[in-house]
């Protein structure tokens, strides 16, 4: 991902990132794109270039055009090295197209040349395609946080 791509996956992803937690009832939508983009400069410090990090624009490579981004990052783990997906988003006219799955198998075979050995992520309640598309390729649930509202 170059400086401008990032730049670019910054402000949309603070922008989603801070919506989805205030879908969740997590933030106020008056807090929310600040909250979103301090926890954004707290694990990216150094933009693109944060150490074990890993930042792309996914593109298709018969058309050559951006069709989405993805984030993750390494560290080690009791078992070795695990990986934590940040982020992994398609653009809109890009979805349901099969760019998640091949997407995610990259990234699987990526990881796993960096040592690898498990990986994780968190997918909102509400994305349930994305949860769907976890399920498949063989995520599975390791805990579930739930909340009512007493209003």
């Amino acid at each position: 991902m170059t400086e401008t791509e990032y730049q670019a996956f910054l402000a949309d992803a603070v922008k989603e990132y801070a919506g989805d937690h205030v879908r969740g009832g997590r933030w106020s939508q008056d807090e929310a794109l600040e909250e979103s983009a301090k926890e954004f400069a707290q694990l990216l410090p150094e933009g693109p270039k944060t150490p074990d990090h890993y930042l792309f624009t996914v593109v298709d490579g018969d058309h050559n055009r951006p069709v989405g981004t993805l984030w993750y990052m390494v560290r080690p783990g009791p078992n070795g090295k695990t990986a934590f997906i940040y982020n992994i988003r398609m653009n809109e006219d890009a979805r349901g197209q099969g760019y998640g799955t091949q997407t995610l198998k990259a990234l699987e075979a990526d990881a796993q040349a960096r040592g690898v050995v498990s990986m994780s992520l968190h997918v909102f309640g509400h994305n349930e395609g994305a949860f769907r598309l976890y399920q498949r390729l063989g995520y599975r649930t390791t805990n579930i946080v739930m909340a009512k509202d007493l209003k």
